[in-house]
């Protein structure tokens, strides 16, 4: 009992910090090849050419929805927080970090279980790629990341920046960027990285507003889709500060709520595709424990939901 009311804390008590996200993200590994849902297996690289693709066209558009729910007790939140708690306390701009939501991000969640930043994607089968008109490759020109205090907001995001073109048999870009904010009163450092080495990373410092109040930030325009990892952001002064970031190269992916409910729209029906489900702590939460998902063949209106396992 003591496991849910803390659950339910997060969610309640917390509400800003359920709004306002901070820190969470751990080094999560992700392969294929997974066995287990820990989210931290060996990674390896496919190293063969993407090459000419096959279209995989739905003979509709639908939608995909669901919810994702704690399976088993809550993890013990109040011992999460207080272990954050110490780590802002031996920092010397504790005073302004604790002026934010300092809290833990990796358990998120509503009262009845509901779990929050689980990320729910479609990839295609093997050899060929999702048909998409006009309009589902306009994306905004930037996905915004914020440090207002000593955590980032939101702590979990997606970029969509480019996806397979058959005219060139390769990337097309869509243009959307990642742009990293920095606080209006600390010096922080982002720092993007993977454990897939296609991403070129970076590892800035972002120094605070000058007289004009203006904040700097960072864009990133170079990140290159990766369904098998995640990329970790990260701040090297404050390193308790952590979000997760995933590179899509389709626009059918979707990001829990509050309450553990995600939507992907215009989604291919009546042809089989993957189904993809993952959480920062937990790891791969599909049947087939790997970043392959399980094969489905999506309805009109298709439902699915997803657990994921309590922390032990």
């Amino acid at each position: 009992m003591r496991r849910l009311r803390m659950f339910v804390m997060s969610a309640g008590a917390l509400a800003l910090g359920l709004t306002v996200l901070a820190s969470g993200c751990g080094s999560s590994k992700n392969d294929d090849d997974t066995e287990g849902g820990g989210g931290k297996p060996v990674i390896k690289r496919d190293t063969k050419p993407a090459g000419e693709l096959k279209e995989l066209a739905g003979k509709d558009k639908g939608t995909l929805s669901g919810r994702v729910s704690l399976d088993g007790p809550a993890p013990d939140l109040m011992k999460l927080n207080e272990d954050l708690a110490k780590q802002v306390d031996a920092q010397g701009d504790k005073a302004i970090c604790h002026m934010g939501d300092i809290t833990q991000q990796k358990w998120r969640g509503s009262k009845d279980g509901g779990v929050k930043n689980v990320y729910v994607w479609l990839r295609p089968p093997e050899g060929v790629y999702f048909k998409l008109d006009e309009s589902q490759g306009k994306v905004p020109e930037f996905v915004e990341l914020h440090q207002p205090h000593c955590n980032f907001e939101p702590h979990s995001i997606a970029l969509f920046p480019s996806y397979y073109d058959p005219a060139t048999k390769g990337q097309k870009a869509t243009g959307e960027k990642l742009k990293v904010y920095g606080s209006p009163e600390l010096v922080h450092n982002v720092h993007i990285g993977s454990q897939n080495r296609k991403q070129s990373g970076l590892n800035q410092s972002i120094p605070k507003p000058d007289a004009s109040g203006m904040l700097n930030f960072v864009v990133l325009g170079d990140l290159k889709p990766d369904l098998m990892t995640p990329v970790d952001v990260s701040c090297d002064i404050h390193k308790w500060m952590k979000a997760t970031l995933w590179v899509f190269d389709n626009p059918f992916y979707a990001i829990t709520d509050d309450n553990g409910n995600y939507k992907i729209e215009g989604v291919p029906t009546d042809v089989p595709l993957q189904v993809v489900a993952w959480h920062e702590d937990a790891g791969w939460l599909t049947q087939n424990k790997n970043a392959k998902g399980d094969t489905a063949t999506l309805s009109k209106d298709h439902k699915m939901d997803f657990k994921v396992p309590a922390p032990k």
